[in-house]
């Protein structure tokens, strides 16, 4: 096949995937003179999940986006975390200050696409992005599936955790392809009928840590329309339909409100549940969102993190130190997200990987609702600010109870600060970063025999 040439204008710019982090970027790319082009391998009308999710209502103002129509106006119900054990929950107050909407993925895809083609991008759709086109260390486009190579000034891989762009990369370039199975969150939401003359529950949003004893969590919630029960089920690892039918079954006993038929929803997805890739960029490619695991390493949560990373980058390239599409320019982009969002969030993995692999009795005893009470958490809700000392004092002592326990936390809590404290080099330098990289991705544990050793 032909391949399609690199523009003369300010830079032919080819994206992968046609998520909230590629469309955002489409935008702001397009409103800033780039000719971009979106290869997406679904059709428009099969691209994002059907349902809703929480956002930070802030981010839209942030980087400079109109924000969606709510799903649904009032106020998000205070969210409760379950014991394994069942017998035991905490509440996570909601805070006074509007802090998380509730927003339609598919309906922010559609207006950020709408905006995107107005500033001039052109958004293909079923048209998969299988491989990079790569001379020397320098990226110069991809091929699709139908074996069209297109030629891009720079190439922005927003592909998803398994994207196979990123995969198809040589190892000069550094950056890791592969992700284990055991940093994804195997995962199935289902909107199910409410059963009809149900009560509602008393507490509307339930989340079940380590559900069943199981590497994972699940939840129930009650829609806010309050018509249907929304719920998660989500293995680290795999999700077999034998775990996923008797983690439904026991969520039914404990929950009136599941009925049995579905709405909508019910596929399995795979969600990276990790610390941000070492390296995010090369001459002519940077990764954006999902295929960078610019998620919460907890939850799995990514849009907010994805549109701010698409706004960096924008930035970077719009008033570049360098050439725009070079490493030694991209590299602002990938230190500025890192700093920004990124190394911030990496600890959470710690947090992650040393629960999911603890005995269950630990998380029971931290749930029992007598180590961190519901006032702690509205004190730290949103502002880490203003925690009241007798609850500090309080959660303190009861944990002296465990000194297990609370060496191991004390091991994680500084593990993370130096993780947070971690500098990347002043400028782009091979040598350096290649150092940098290593130094990163040694800090973070999958296994449990791994957590064993960091916990010693």
């Amino acid at each position: 096949m032909a391949e399609r040439g690199i523009s003369m204008g300010k830079g032919k710019i080819a994206v992968v995937g046609a998520n909230q982090g590629a469309l955002a970027f489409a935008c702001f790319a397009a409103e800033n003179g780039f000719e971009v082009s979106v290869y997406e391998k679904e059709q428009s009308q099969n691209v994002g999940h059907p349902w809703a999710d929480d956002m930070i209502a802030a981010t839209f103002e942030e980087i400079g986006l109109s924000r969606p129509p709510k799903v649904i106006e009032g106020k998000k119900p205070p969210t409760t975390l379950v014991s394994p054990n069942m017998k035991g929950c905490i509440t996570i107050p909601d805070v006074d200050r509007e802090t998380d909407i509730p927003v339609d993925r598919r309906q922010l895809d559609q207006m950020l696409a709408e905006r995107a083609v107005k500033a001039g991008a052109v958004i293909h759709y079923g048209a998969e992005a299988v491989r990079a086109v790569v001379i020397g260390r320098r990226v110069t486009g991809i091929e699709l599936e139908s074996g069209e190579k297109i030629t891009a000034d720079l190439t922005v891989d927003c592909g998803g955790a398994e994207s196979r762009v990123r995969r198809s990369l040589p190892d000069t370039l550094h950056i890791p392809r592969e992700i284990s199975p055991e940093d994804m969150f195997f995962v199935r939401r289902t909107y199910f009928n409410r059963v009809q003359g149900s009560p509602a529950p008393d507490k509307l949003r339930k989340i079940y840590l380590k559900h069943l004893n199981e590497r994972g969590l699940s939840w129930c919630w009650l829609s806010l329309d309050g018509l249907y029960a929304d719920v998660l089920i989500g293995r680290v690892g795999e999700l077999t339909d034998e775990t996923y039918e008797k983690a439904l079954d026991d969520l039914r006993r404990h929950n009136d409100i599941i009925g049995d038929a579905a709405a909508k929803g019910g596929e399995l997805l795979k969600i990276p549940v990790r610390h941000t890739i070492s390296r995010m960029f090369a001459e002519g490619y940077a990764l954006v969102g999902d295929s960078a695991y610019m998620t919460i390493p907890m939850i799995g949560s990514g849009m907010a993190n994805s549109m701010k990373a698409a706004k960096i980058l924008s930035d970077v390239i719009s008033a570049p130190v360098s050439l725009p599409f070079s490493a030694e320019n991209l590299y602002n982009y990938q230190k500025k997200y890192m700093k920004d969002i990124g190394l911030g969030l990496a600890g959470i993995e710690l947090i992650k990987n040393y629960f999911l692999n603890s005995e269950e009795d630990d998380v029971d005893f931290l749930l029992s609702g007598d180590v961190i009470s519901d006032s702690l958490l509205q004190a730290t809700s949103g502002e880490m600010s203003g925690i009241p000392a007798k609850e500090i004092l309080h959660t303190a002592g009861r944990l002296l109870s465990r000194p297990s326990l609370t060496a191991d936390l004390v091991k994680i809590i500084a593990s993370i600060a130096a993780i947070s404290s971690s500098k990347m080099p002043e400028k782009y330098n091979e040598p350096d970063l290649c150092k940098w990289q290593e130094k990163y991705d040694g800090r973070f544990c999958s296994t449990a025999e791994q957590i064993k050793r960091l916990i010693r």
